[in-house]
C-alpha cells in the first residue's frame, strides 16, 4: 500500500518490493551506497529491520551496526542463517557478480522463496554487475538505478539560463 505520508518516494518503492510474491530484486546501479542510505532512513522511519552483509564479517542490523550475526561472514552461511530465521527482514548484498550462480546458492534462495508466505523477507542484490540464474529469474524484480550526475545537471541548467 502506497503511503503517502512517507518523507521519501523510494519508500514507496520498497513496500511495493515487499508486495511482490518474489522475494528477491537486483537493483542494478554504479551507487549501491545510496541504495544503503534509503534503506537505512526506511528502517529509521518504519522500523522495519534492515540487514546488511559484509564478506567476512556477516549480516548486521543497520540500527546496531557493532553486532553481526554468528556465522554469517560467508554469502552462503548469510543465506542459510536468512532461511532459517523466522523474523521479517530487509536483507542488502552488494556487488555479488557472479555468486547467484553458485547450484549451492541456488538451492537455498529456492528455500527461502518457498518459505516466503510464512516469513516475509526481502533480499536486495545491488551493484553493476550481479548475474541472475536463469531457473530463478522469475523471481526477481529488476531495477535500474541512475545517479543523477550532478556536473551534467549544472552544467544543462548554465546552458539554459544562457
Amino acid at each position: 500500500m502506497l503511503n503517502s505520508f512517507y518523507p521519501d518516494k523510494t519508500f514507496d518503492m520498497f513496500d511495493k518490493l515487499l508486495e511482490q510474491p518474489g522475494c528477491l530484486c537486483r537493483i542494478e546501479t554504479p551507487n549501491p551506497e545510496k541504495i544503503y542510505k534509503r534503506l537505512d532512513r526506511y528502517q529509521d522511519y518504519t522500523g522495519r529491520a534492515f540487514y546488511y552483509w559484509k564478506e567476512g564479517q556477516g549480516l548486521f542490523r543497520t540500527d546496531i551496526p557493532n553486532i553481526y550475526a554468528p556465522n554469517t561472514g560467508s554469502f552462503v552461511k548469510a543465506l542459510n542463517h536468512i532461511s532459517m530465521s523466522i523474523h521479517f527482514g530487509i536483507y542488502l548484498f552488494v556487488d555479488i557478480g557472479n555468486t547467484l550462480q553458485s547450484p549451492l546458492v541456488i538451492q537455498i534462495l529456492e528455500q527461502i522463496i518457498s518459505k516466503q508466505s510464512e516469513q516475509e523477507k526481502l533480499l536486495i542484490f545491488a551493484g553493476n554487475e550481479i548475474e541472475l540464474p536463469e531457473q530463478l529469474r522469475k523471481y526477481f524484480t529488476v531495477i535500474k538505478h541512475k545517479v543523477a550526475d550532478k556536473h551534467s545537471s549544472a552544467t544543462k541548467q548554465s546552458l539554459l539560463a544562457s
